[in-house]
């Protein structure tokens, strides 16, 4: 679970508070939209654009060239075209996500505060685009809920999920990602919150349709179902939140509700606002992680092997795996005041991305980076789960599914191999796949 998560909702003006039915007329001006911006962004690439270059389908299937491209010319590239500036070298990215003179709180950009585009609550209002004091406030009542013995007693429902799940699977294949990582990523994540069983599939439509507006390359057609999904969310979190209060349980959101110090607490938009985004970063992530760090082993037998015959190997090859091909591409932060990176002057306002694909793949930090070695000797250095005060809450949480799912998998499929070739998600910020068919 990453904290990391996204860079904002959506930024799409004039939308009404609520949604209401889409009429013919909206959906094909919203496809045409969609489609002079697709040809406009090939235009840039095409003319060296970097930016558009990382946004095309060749970028998107394989981000890692580039990155060491720009990288060689400059260890900070600005796009013009785009007014950003993206943060490659690991030195770097490192260093802006400690420096309290970059913000995470989009309201710092040019401009002033974004628009929520028609979402039920504003980005601010989630604790990673928070600024301290609100963020320590609302991260300490959060991380109430995931000390490290709350994250050990989760192991056996996770252990018990992915058995059930596996012994179900085999046979002449399967896709991994429909038929094993979702499942198993959104049960346990509702389990922890207290979501009825019954209801995880609807979490899961609502949690891929919201998330694929997180990111640079947003589609109206998207922006438009992930409102759908993000009312639907609040409102349902809305009646739970009310219900955990009249018969509060053993799980994450009645202790979110009942956490306070001092008479303090966290609101009910933040309560829900919080669960939402707890909701989304603990499958979203989770399923990259697996369907990235399959196929990366896959891709790289020897490892796989490996990982098979010295099992004590497993939780640093889930590091590894985090660095290899991480399921959080970047994340932003906005300047407070002109602040002097390697000879680049970021302006006060202008948002930067730090592009923590690229930095957990700089070469003087990783040696031969795009190399799969399950046993590097500084693999949890990665970036993978940001890094500074807005290090990933649910860290433990990622790397416990992580270190069960590559065990259960490389335990008892040990002859596993690609069934079809594996389709990405047309995602930037969330790197991961719609499907990975596998053969046992």
């Amino acid at each position: 679970m990453a904290e990391t998560l996204g860079t904002k909702m959506s930024e799409t003006a004039a939308m009404e508070v609520r949604p209401g039915p889409t009429g013919l007329g909206t959906r094909m001006a919203d496809s045409l939209v969609d489609t002079v911006q697709a040809a406009g962004l090939r235009f840039f690439a095409v003319r060296g654009e970097k930016l558009a270059q990382l946004l095309t389908p060749r970028g998107l299937a394989d981000p890692y060239p580039l990155y060491e491209g720009m990288r060689a010319q400059a260890d900070v590239v600005r796009s013009e075209r785009f007014g950003f500036s993206m943060v490659l070298s690991y030195e770097l990215a490192a260093a802006v996500l400690r420096d309290p003179r970059f913000s995470a709180d989009n309201r710092s950009s040019v401009g002033g505060p974004q628009a929520s585009g028609g979402m039920p609550f504003e980005d601010h209002e989630m604790i990673l685009r928070m600024d301290d004091p609100d963020h320590a406030r609302v991260r300490r009542l959060v991380s109430s809920a995931f000390t490290p013995r709350a994250v050990a007693s989760w192991r056996p429902l996770i252990e018990r999920l992915s058995d059930e799940l596996l012994t179900g699977l085999g046979g002449d294949g399967f896709d991994l990602i429909e038929g094993y990582a979702v499942p198993l990523t959104v049960k346990v994540i509702c389990d922890l919150l207290g979501v009825p069983d019954e209801d995880w599939r609807s979490f899961r439509q609502w949690g891929e349709a919201a998330t694929a507006t997180m990111g640079a390359k947003v589609s109206r057609v998207a922006v438009r179902h992930a409102r759908e999904a993000m009312w639907a969310l609040y409102d349902y979190f809305g009646r739970l939140i009310e219900h955990k209060r009249r018969a509060p349980a053993d799980d994450l959101l009645s202790v979110m509700i009942a956490a306070g110090e001092g008479g303090d607490k966290l609101t009910d938009r933040e309560l829900i606002a919080n669960s939402i985004l707890i909701l989304l970063a603990g499958f979203e992530t989770t399923v990259s992680l697996i369907g990235n760090g399959t196929v990366a082993l896959l891709a790289h037998p020897d490892q796989l092997t490996r990982l098979a015959s010295e099992p004590e190997l497993i939780p640093n090859g889930v590091e590894e795996l985090l660095r290899y091909d991480g399921p959080v591409q970047f994340t932003s932060r906005i300047p407070t005041e002109d602040v002097e990176l390697a000879g680049h002057v970021l302006a006060a306002g202008q948002e930067v991305g730090v592009m923590l694909g690229a930095a957990n793949n700089d070469p003087f930090v990783f040696t031969d980076p795009r190399r799969l070695d399950v046993r590097r000797g500084n693999a949890r250095h990665h970036l993978g789960l940001s890094g500074g005060g807005h290090y990933c809450l649910g860290a433990a949480l990622a790397r416990l599914e992580g270190a069960v799912a590559f065990g259960d998998l490389t335990r008892r499929f040990p002859g596993l191999q690609l069934a079809g070739r594996p389709r990405r998600r047309p995602t930037d910020l969330m790197r991961g796949y719609e499907h990975v068919w596998v053969r046992a």
